[in-house]
């Protein structure tokens, strides 16, 4: 029998598996984690103001974002005003600690606001309406961040621990490529 006929319009297999990605040169330590940085707080801002913008569009669980988390839940759910933890972050997650930490000294019509500039923090509590302004402004700061001033080697040194591997071969840091490198 004679099959020549089928080689016509015959349909070539397809690959088994994955295909190999190409490889991306890897972006400096300090330009990957400040664009990653930016687009979270950004984030945040937009989901700031659906949430508290829309709220028949409010998911029945309550979620936080990134860069803000709601700390008083249940009287929030009752009609009180929030109030809001607000943070810039290194990367995603990490906290970038260089908030000065603002506490009320005192009591009833004697409280006053003290702010300790030697104690850096992550977070600030603050009023519903001051949210966004605040998120704005965190925003600035990350986009005039560079890695001269004091916030930026901060920012710098957590990104550096964040993007070391947590494999267990020897890495070292390479400060000129500002990555992290596999001293084999």
């Amino acid at each position: 029998m004679d099959f020549d006929f089928l080689k016509e319009g015959l349909v070539a297999p397809k690959p088994v598996g994955r295909g190999k990605k190409d490889k991306q040169p890897m972006q400096p330590i300090w330009d990957r984690y400040l664009e990653v940085s930016r687009d979270t707080i950004a984030k945040s801002i937009v989901e700031w103001h659906g949430y508290i913008n829309k709220p028949e569009d409010r998911a029945a669980k309550y979620y936080a974002a990134k860069n803000w988390t709601i700390v008083n839940k249940e009287q929030f759910a009752r009609g009180n005003a929030a109030e809001v933890s607000c943070s810039m972050t290194v990367g995603r997650i990490t906290k970038l600690k260089i908030i000065p930490k603002y506490m009320w000294d005192g009591k009833g019509a004697n409280k006053t606001l003290v702010v300790d500039q030697s104690s850096k923090v992550g977070a600030v509590t603050q009023r519903q309406d001051m949210v966004a302004a605040t998120l704005q402004q965190f925003q600035s700061i990350l986009a005039s961040l560079n890695k001269e001033s004091d916030e930026g080697m901060i920012f710098w040194r957590q990104a550096r621990a964040i993007a070391r591997p947590k494999s267990k071969r020897n890495w070292i840091y390479n400060a000129e490529q500002d990555l992290w490198l596999d001293a084999k």
